[in-house]
């Protein structure tokens, strides 16, 4: 027979004709997920005489008849019972196996005996599933034990019986007992009844509110929002329920003080150049650094006669400022005239907005101006102390970097200054890591904001250690140039720097201006 925690839309029995007194008892039940699940219990002719081999072998060639005429190839399928076979090759086993997995590995005691029968010398019981089914097979869990190809019920070898009570150890060995339980388990996909959720051990640091789940079918996303000037640790908890069974991990969100160097544009972009494309990828969207496409673009609507954008801006530096800028004509942000600023105001949708920013509007009313405009505009205020990359020209024309604003003090090439000062290459430099030692060319540390005059054309950028790289290579100073207007160590080793980046061994001509 075929007992069914779903629900069986249909039975029956297909009748063996090969034999007077049996049958092959069938139900199609509606398991969760988009297949329906045939069952057919079996009970072939028993005995190892020539004469049943051939019986058993006649009863597998018409199950299988049956079963190309009424089960669908899409559905799933399975076989148990009592089989009778004396061989796991025998000749009723080959014919079923073109429909169903016939192959090992196949379930075994805790002893490794795959024998089913009472005195556990013959295969007479299976559990056989088709190839898709079969694929899906998945441990049998008893406790806390676990089988990984199914297991073989004997009371007398099973332990700890206490995983099965009120079993007892003689029940497999009671007077009459022909055959020994074969049990095999299947994760079959129910994508449909799968809900994910999470919670947090830290609502404080982190309110269930701020976990969203989002995705669907086996692929989730979970994100983690905590909440704004927080610090600490928080374990979530992730929960997934089929309608069967309920599975839950855990992990743990680490929330650290945020340093006011991380919420420099130089530290976020690492140690590009400041620009316009740079700079509002850095206040407006989210962006978690110069090079990641994590960020969020602004909408904008039309809402209630107002002009609205809605865009996550960066709070966390104080010399960062982000606002709106309305215009009755496009040409007054050119000429500077007719701008009225518009102040951002936090919206109650805080969701997904990275540790650092907030999700703002900008509105302005569409008013009774026949055209009315709005955008936002970002500033960043190199007030302070930073490092800017200018180029000084001599007598000749000719244009050799300077820096100003380097880190002061002592690196392994000598005593840096953040007075303005010639830079150079080291000729014996191969990558952006520089390799001179001494006392006379101080390497040219990056301090705050890194940013270049408008002559400057050469690649600036820095390494992990903050030397300033032109074109890749590290760049000095040379503690013999007294002043800014002197480049007086340009040699073969010690080439200077062109404003577009190249090296030249040719010393300026007079003063540099």
């Amino acid at each position: 027979g075929v007992v069914s925690r779903w629900p069986i839309v249909d039975s029956g029995s297909w009748d063996d004709t090969t034999i007077g007194d049996r049958g092959f008892a069938w139900a199609r039940i509606n398991i969760p997920g988009d297949k329906n699940l045939w069952v057919v219990s079996v009970h072939l002719k028993a005995s190892d005489a020539s004469a049943d081999l051939t019986q058993r072998q006649s009863q597998a060639r018409q199950l299988v008849s049956y079963i190309q005429a009424n089960v669908p190839a899409d559905d799933y399928l399975l076989l148990g019972g009592d089989f009778n076979t004396y061989s796991t090759s025998e000749s009723c086993l080959t014919t079923l196996s073109a429909l169903l997995t016939t192959a090992a590995p196949y379930p075994v005691d805790q002893a490794g005996d795959a024998d089913t029968n009472a005195s556990r010398g013959e295969h007479y019981d299976w559990v056989l599933a088709e190839s898709e089914l079969d694929g899906l097979e998945t441990p049998v869990k008893i406790g806390s034990l676990s089988f990984a190809n199914g297991l073989v019920f004997d009371s007398r070898v099973f332990s700890p019986l206490s995983s099965v009570s009120p079993v007892l150890s003689t029940d497999s060995g009671v007077t009459g007992m022909q055959h020994m339980a074969v049990v095999r388990a299947f994760a079959v996909p129910a994508l449909e009844l799968l809900t994910v959720t999470a919670s947090s051990g830290n609502p404080t640091l982190v309110p269930n509110a701020n976990i969203v789940v989002s995705g669907s079918g086996v692929s989730r996303t979970v994100t983690v929002t905590p909440v704004a000037n927080q610090t600490g640790t928080a374990t979530i908890t992730v929960t997934g329920r089929d309608g069967v069974s309920t599975a839950s991990d855990t992990f743990v969100v680490t929330v650290n003080p945020v340093t006011p160097a991380e919420s420099t544009y130089a530290n976020w972009s690492g140690g590009a150049v400041l620009d316009s494309v740079g700079l509002s990828k850095y206040a407006i969207g989210g962006a978690s650094s110069l090079t990641a496409n994590d960020g969020v673009k602004p909408t904008t609507a039309l809402t209630g006669g107002f002009l609205v954008i809605t865009a996550i801006v960066r709070t966390d530096n104080s010399s960062l400022t982000v606002v709106g800028q309305a215009v009755t004509d496009l040409a007054s942000y050119a000429s500077g005239t007719g701008v009225t600023t518009v102040n951002g105001v936090e919206t109650t949708d805080q969701v997904g907005v990275p540790t650092g920013h907030k999700r703002k509007t900008f509105s302005v009313a569409q008013g009774s101006d026949a055209k009315n405009f709005i955008r936002l505009s970002a500033s960043l205020s190199l007030s302070g102390i930073n490092t800017t990359v200018s180029a000084a020209r001599d007598s000749g024309g000719a244009t050799f970097l300077q820096v100003t604003g380097a880190t002061a003090g002592a690196t392994s090439g000598g005593a840096a200054t953040s007075a303005k000062r010639t830079v150079y290459y080291y000729a014996s430099d191969t990558t952006s890591s520089p390799t001179y030692t001494g006392g006379a060319w101080p390497y040219v540390v990056v301090q705050g904001q890194l940013s270049a005059g408008a002559e400057v054309t050469a690649t600036l950028t820095k390494n992990s250690s903050g030397v300033l790289l032109v074109s890749g290579r590290p760049a000095y100073q040379y503690i013999g140039n007294s002043s800014s207007s002197t480049a007086n160590a340009v040699s073969g080793t010690w080439p200077a720097m062109r404003a577009d980046g190249t090296k030249t061994t040719i010393g300026p001509s007079g003063s540099l201006q």
